[in-house]
């Protein structure tokens, strides 16, 4: 069965929601993608940003690093190059999301 097909309490069942106390260790991980992604993007990159509740110090946070990498222009091979590191690409223009 494709996830897609999966109603909200077997996904909940299958992808429990935990909350964590926020600590360096996010940050690190940020910094470290950060390092990747402009390795892998370079001059492509506008501005790259640490979002979601894990860039906020002080509260309960889900453990996953939420990450805003803004490219100046639409380009089929960063898409691409997006995708085989199992990245989600947000199209502004068509509004959707292009992969994960």
């Amino acid at each position: 069965m494709k996830l897609e097909d999966m109603s909200l309490e077997k996904l909940w069942e299958l992808f429990p929601i935990t909350f964590v106390d926020n600590t360096d260790k996010f940050k690190d991980i940020y910094l470290d993608e950060e390092k990747n992604l402009v390795s892998l993007l370079g001059n492509y990159i506008v501005r790259i940003s640490h979002i979601g509740s894990t860039s906020i110090i002080n509260i309960k946070t889900k453990p996953i690093i939420d990450i805003l990498v803004e490219i100046d222009f639409d380009n089929k091979d960063i898409v691409d190059l997006c995708q085989v590191f199992r990245h989600i690409f947000m199209d502004k223009f068509g509004g959707g999301i292009s992969s994960r």
